[in-house]
């Protein structure tokens, strides 16, 4: 309890110390300016992280805008795997974490403009990044990730474009063989204090393969409100439909061989497909009590719907079946606070924060029958949510040497409700908990000015 008390004191010192601060000056910025790794905006150069940037127009320039492995192929430890089935989305991986997740992301952390598309389960998906809009992605890889909480080996953040010029609407159009065409209308403006831009686009593909047509409608909308010079907030919404995905699957070598386009086996049998549809919102509130002390609110909430058909019939009273129906609602929120003052006549910046999510999905499955949904295998209510606590520093020991680094303490829960309980076919409901706390430091030194 001593050592508990003393680091609240500390904290309550250095609030009222920062509170009545004048502007402290640190180290002049250098390099790409990130905010991933502290929460606030640094030089990447000047912050002892292992992270990147990837520009908005680097992004863009003489590609499809379609997945985001047209951009991140450059970054060292970043392996994105784009396997052209738009029923798996991308695999990626972060130094090796996520490269063993079969579908979906998992092992590294998804975020777009603060809010989270990773779900409290660690699975997120990577179709959801609004590509056209972005103005940067940062890629945060090694220790710091963990600042990030549960599944995050590593962390790729989107960021919109905070400053659209008014008034502007862009049309952008591509093609290519195979039934291959993206079609996009971006546009901007401004209306008294909100700012706002958005854009949506359409893509479509009948696949070098056979049964491996795909559709995909993408909306985002971001807007932002100057309530006064201390205070905006940002509104940001998320939109994607994507129905009746065809699956090629797999081939062997063989099969690789006699005819590279052909479909895996049992994909024209059981018309192996996938449609997703997935709304989401967040807003963000930050407000500024002095130069040297803000405070950020975040709240989100989004639905998913996910059907989808494996090459399986799954006919056994004990399988989970051949056809997946997923109906998922989620949210959560973050709070934290940012001040900056002095400690032993050095600068020092301090964020604490504290994060919830939540995660309630209704999973059943059914026969596949030849492509037809047939008899109930699956029923459960799971529920996944998190409570996440976390401090981060910079302190700034001279023009040289920067100490940074903090703790995040995280607890998760998984429970599961099984209402399918026939003859061999026993109660599977249960739950598990996990919680850790993860500790992170390091010092960067600068050799030169």
């Amino acid at each position: 309890m001593r050592a508990a008390g003393t680091v609240v004191g500390t904290l309550m010192a250095f609030a009222a110390a920062s509170a009545g601060a004048q502007e402290t000056a640190t180290p002049a910025s250098t390099g790409s300016m990130v905010v991933t790794a502290t929460r606030t905006e640094k030089s990447a150069f000047d912050i002892p992280v292992a992270i990147d940037v990837v520009g908005g127009d680097d992004l863009r320039e003489h590609r499809q805008n379609v997945d985001l492995s047209e951009g991140l192929g450059k970054i060292p430890g970043i392996v994105v795997q784009n396997r052209y089935n738009y029923a798996q989305d991308l695999q990626v991986s972060s130094r090796g974490f996520g490269a063993r997740a079969s579908f979906g992301v998992r092992g590294v952390r998804l975020i777009q403009d603060g809010i989270p598309l990773t779900m409290p389960d660690g699975q997120g998906q990577t179709a959801l990044f609004d590509l056209s809009g972005a103005e940067r992605v940062e890629v945060l890889r090694g220790p710091f990730a963990a600042l990030y909480g549960n599944s995050a080996g590593g962390v790729i953040h989107l960021i919109t474009a905070d400053q659209p010029e008014p008034g502007q609407v862009q049309a952008r159009a591509t093609g290519g063989d195979n039934g291959t065409w993206r079609g996009a209308l971006k546009f901007s403006g401004d209306a008294g204090p909100v700012d706002f831009s958005g854009n949506v686009s359409r893509f479509e593909t009948d696949g070098f393969r056979d049964h491996s047509a795909a559709q995909r409608d993408l909306a985002n909308l971001w807007a932002r409100y100057g309530a006064g010079e201390a205070t905006t907030v940002t509104v940001i919404g998320n939109y994607l439909d994507q129905p009746d995905t065809q699956d090629p699957l797999g081939l062997t070598q063989a099969q690789l061989d006699a005819d590279p386009s052909q479909a895996g086996i049992g994909a024209d049998t059981f018309n192996t497909r996938k449609s997703i549809h997935h709304v989401q919102g967040g807003m963000v509130l930050d407000h500024a009590f002095s130069e040297s002390n803000n405070v950020r609110a975040m709240g989100y909430y989004g639905t998913r719907q996910i059907t989808q058909y494996l090459a399986n019939p799954s006919v056994a009273i004990t399988g989970s079946g051949g056809v997946v129906d997923l109906d998922r609602n989620f949210g959560g929120g973050e709070l934290r606070w940012h001040g900056s003052g002095q400690v032993a006549g050095s600068p020092l910046e301090v964020t604490i924060g504290v994060a919830y999510d939540r995660m309630d999905e209704i999973r059943k499955g059914y026969v596949n029958a030849l492509g037809e949904r047939g008899d109930l295998r699956r029923d459960e209510d799971d529920l996944v949510h998190d409570f996440d606590q976390y401090l981060i520093g910079t302190w700034y020991l001279d023009d040289r040497w920067t100490l940074a680094g903090g703790f995040r303490h995280s607890e998760v829960k998984y429970e599961s409700e099984d209402h399918f309980i026939v003859g061999a076919n026993p109660d599977d409901s249960g739950s598990i908990d996990f919680s850790d706390t993860m500790p992170v430091l390091g010092l960067l030194y600068q050799a030169t000015p």
